[in-house]
């Protein structure tokens, strides 16, 4: 059994590298989540000010949810 280690610290592995091309990546996916996360509260206050009824604002919810998601497709 070899036992000339003992006793020293064990050196963590490195951690790998964060690169520029990882930094970018990572505010394009937040940059995405967030004009995501926008639309939904500009749709949200749109549709709570509208003056009608509380059936016909669920209805334009409704509609502009299935319109964002047609969107989304279609822009991917």
């Amino acid at each position: 059994m070899d036992v000339s280690k003992a006793g020293r610290p064990v050196a963590p592995p490195p951690e790998p590298e964060y690169t520029e091309e990882d930094k970018l990546q990572e505010m394009a996916i937040e940059h995405t989540a967030l004009a995501e996360e926008n639309a939904k509260l500009k749709d949200m206050l749109a549709v709570k000010s509208l003056p009608v009824s509380e059936k016909a604002r669920e209805e334009v919810k409704q509609t502009i949810e299935e319109l964002r998601e047609q969107v989304k497709d279609l822009e991917f």
